[in-house]
């Protein structure tokens, strides 16, 4: 019996120390102060998200960001936190996770850019209306064409900047120009489209 008490002593302690011990939010703080960014990647999808865990998302992404490792922060954006669409960010009242998916989008967007990524881009970019093919989604693509000239031609690549116009013009061909639904959006057929996008590269 007395053999028993000290072994029951002994489990309590041990369990005690355990409980005891740096909490998962405690442990990945403490990765990310000493740049282990895979331990805290490892660390993260123990937190739950009363303890911060998207506030922890975010820093991840940031500091993968911050070393040019794209793909990484993609991969906490997209396989560890659960968020809501480019297009659903815009309702804040509706999606729990549109204010996270808004900043962390925007931040992998430009960067994408930056990285000469282009197409994979356009996938962080915001949409107007469910659906990226959809018609009225024809700003947001002009915008994000228009980003990707003005990034090539501030860095002294005008030519490619034009080849992307040539390559991506096509977009307004079959999203407006041929949609259903692309006569309730006349503003943004391909010629007017083409022209507007060439008074942007000329302009620089």
């Amino acid at each position: 019996m007395k053999r028993f008490l000290v072994l029951a002593v002994i489990i309590s302690t041990a369990l005690a120390l355990v409980a005891c011990g740096p909490s998962p939010r405690e442990q990945f703080d403490v990765a990310v102060a000493e740049g282990r960014l895979s331990d805290a990647l490892k660390i993260l999808p123990e937190i739950d998200r009363d303890n911060g865990r998207y506030f922890c998302c975010t820093t991840l992404i940031d500091e993968y960001l911050a070393i040019d490792d794209i793909d990484k922060a993609i991969y906490v954006f997209d396989r560890v936190s659960s968020h809501c669409s480019v297009y659903q960010m815009q309702f804040e009242n509706l999606y729990s996770t549109s204010k996270y998916t808004k900043q962390n989008s925007q931040k992998i967007y430009k960067k994408l850019i930056a990285a000469d990524r282009f197409d994979e881009a356009w996938a962080y970019h915001p949409l107007s209306y469910d659906g990226e093919d959809y018609p009225g989604n024809a700003p947001d693509y002009f915008a994000f064409m228009v980003d990707v000239i003005t990034h090539l031609c501030i860095n002294n690549r005008k030519a490619e900047a034009q080849t992307f116009i040539t390559t991506h013009i096509h977009w307004f061909t079959k999203n407006v120009d041929n949609h259903q639904w692309g006569k309730d959006y006349p503003q943004y057929y391909k010629s007017i489209m083409h022209g507007q996008l060439l008074d942007v590269l000329n302009s620089f």
